[in-house]
């Protein structure tokens, strides 16, 4: 049993057993039963403290209560002691979040902070007390930033990226900004349990400066002087003075580097205070990238779209080095200056390129043909990329209905998105995120039909949308060439185009429910719900198939529009991120689960007791 299964290390695999005579059993849901209407006479109590094993007080936290609609919330301050109260409150299903700056957000029920909590039923005039939320200090990161003299660089912010996140790209998700003070200190608070990688993002020198040395100075100002002292209108005699390299302050992870895979991972724990985190910050040499752009005919082209992206973590805009790229030449040549030291890739996309005088128009909708080339810096000058425009790949196919209802009259509003996943390494150019292929989306006809263009060979994922009027009723059910589904295994495009695409929605929807309940029979909320193939053939990290859903109040559990087929269930007391999605992970969960058959269009019942 893996490490995960294992209780000396504080996670387990839990033994289920089928409760009841029924090993399985199959409901329709009831159809039309009317919701009870809102009493507005529960109320809850509770304390928010530091720990589960501690009975410290936290102060003053903000608690929120978040009705299972997600629209109605109720709020209170805990008090000095750290108790709160409130009252009035509707029967439904209820989620219950602390929050206090400087600490880690928590939800009741929740093994660690951040993870999903247990959902708190209230009934009609029910009065729930003595409800715990434990509410920790986040992890503390310190340490100084300094020039090379050992001068400190002030009014610098520092970043603490998880390492999950170290080549996700895209912009800092907003929260407080850290900057370093007059000393060069900076302290970053409030962190997660995890891994970090540690970046100062300087605001200075980011243009393209000149470095020379003392004896070029000296050759600069005698050709200076040279050139004084010709007679007018006689050509200059002097040999300018050869070039000189180009230099800028680039973002700099902990211990020096500027490349975010060198950097050295910074462990926190919840509370932890880790000091000593110093990043010396230095000037680098600027590089140039050059090379050929050819069309699909092998022919030079400069009626493209080009960009030079730095793999690596999320920035924010005004932190990131600009790698200056241009329109390339009318013989297919192009030069990228102010490249820093790191890892890029370089794009380019053709097709709705239009160049006039001075200017270009480009309709992103019609770019069909791309170039892709990933490059590595290391301050010296890249020449000679070769970059050769191929055609766009294309997904199509029609959508349809199948259900008790009549099917929709029009697919006006419906589209359909072949985009990457988002766990996929993406790019970053300016903070923005550019990278991993470019997602392609179609609007559906009306009569259904759909044509995603322009794709090239990588991992994808597809995404239907339904325009209000179809979605309230109806739900994907497949995505089907002939007897596939194409969300059962990874969508890569590397066989080429795929055709005949059929997207059925239903208004049946499949759901698999049940209840989770100790050995004594009491709901057993303590636990994640892991629901995956019994198939291994179907296990990748983007299957529908694959699901991780928390026990109600009552240990209820509901995982709705699962493709139909054998699944198992298992119950885990703590799941790392997306862990999950790995097949290691499920690998250690199938001898404690048990199997279920979800059948189509039905609700599928599994009452489960965990011995």
């Amino acid at each position: 049993m893996t490490r995960r299964a294992a209780a000396s290390v504080g996670f387990f695999v839990a033994m289920l057993a089928v409760a009841g005579a029924s090993a399985q059993q199959r409901d329709r849901p009831a159809a039309g039963a009317p919701a009870p209407a809102p009493a507005g006479t529960a109320a809850i109590a509770g304390r928010v403290t530091a720990s589960d094993t501690s009975d410290v007080a936290v102060r003053r936290a903000v608690i929120t209560l978040i009705a299972g609609d997600g629209i109605e919330t109720y709020s209170t301050v805990a008090d000095a002691d750290g108790r709160f109260a409130l009252a009035g409150l509707p029967a439904g299903r209820y989620t219950l979040l602390a929050k206090k700056g400087g600490h880690l957000t928590s939800s009741y029920g929740a093994r660690r902070p951040g993870r999903p909590g247990t959902t708190i039923i209230i009934a009609e005039g029910q009065q729930l007390s003595d409800l715990r939320v434990t509410l920790p200090r986040g992890g503390v990161i310190t340490g100084a930033v300094r020039l090379p003299n050992g001068d400190p660089l002030t009014n610098t912010q520092v970043l603490a990226i998880p390492v999950s996140q170290a080549s996700a790209g895209g912009r800092t998700i907003s929260g407080p900004r850290f900057d370093t003070d007059d000393r060069g200190i900076y302290r970053i608070y409030g962190l997660a349990p995890g891994e970090y990688i540690v970046g100062a993002l300087p605001d200075i020198g980011r243009g393209e400066a000149q470095r020379r040395s003392a004896a070029e100075y000296e050759d600069a100002v005698r050709m200076l002087n040279a050139l004084q002292r010709q007679p007018a209108g006689r050509p200059a005699e002097a040999t300018p003075p050869p070039e000189v390299p180009t230099v800028g302050y680039a973002p700099t992870y902990f211990p020096g580097t500027t490349i975010a895979a060198s950097a050295t991972r910074v462990r926190v724990e919840a509370g932890e205070v880790r000091e000593g985190i110093d990043i010396p910050v230095e000037l680098v040499r600027m590089s140039r990238i050059s090379g050929m752009v050819r069309g699909v005919d092998g022919q030079p082209t400069q009626a493209v779209q080009m960009s030079a992206e730095a793999v690596g973590p999320p920035l924010p805009l005004s932190a990131a080095l600009s790698a200056r790229t241009s329109r390339p030449e009318p013989d297919g040549s192009f030069v990228i200056t102010n490249v820093a030291p790191g890892s890029y890739r370089i794009t380019v996309r053709a097709g709705g390129v239009t160049l006039g005088e001075g200017s270009v128009s480009i309709r992103g909708d019609r770019q069909t043909e791309w170039a892709v080339a990933d490059v590595v810096v290391q301050g010296s000058d890249v020449e000679g990329l070769v970059l050769r425009l191929q055609p766009g790949l294309t997904f199509s196919g029609s959508l349809a209905a199948i259900g008790q209802q009549d099917a929709p009259t029009t697919w006006k509003g419906a589209s359909v998105s072949i985009r990457a996943p988002r766990s996929e390494t993406a790019v970053v150019l300016n903070g923005q995120a550019m990278g991993g292929p470019t997602p392609r989306s179609a609007a559906a006809n009306e009569d259904g039909t759909f044509e995603v263009t322009g794709l090239q060979p990588a991992n994808y994922e597809i995404a239907v949308t339904l325009p209000p009027a179809i979605s309230k009723t109806w739900s994907v059910q497949s995505v089907r060439v002939g007897e596939q589904d194409l969300r059962d295994a990874p969508l890569t495009f590397e066989q080429g185009s795929i055709a005949n695409v059929r997207i059925v929605v239903t208004d049946r929807p499949t759901e698999l429910v049940g209840t989770f309940s100790s050995a004594s029979g009491q709901a057993a909320t303590d636990y994640y719900v892991v629901i995956f193939p019994a198939d291994r053939a179907l296990w990748h990290p983007l299957s529908p198939r694959l699901r991780v859903v928390r026990p109600a109040g009552d240990g209820g559990f509901s995982a709705r529009d699962l493709p139909a087929g054998a699944y198992r269930i298992a119950a885990v007391t703590d799941i790392d991120g997306d862990e999950w999605r790995t097949t290691a992970f499920l690998e250690s969960l199938v001898s404690a689960s048990v199997t279920v058959t979800v059948v189509e269009g039905e609700t599928t019942r599994m009452d489960i007791r965990i011995r």
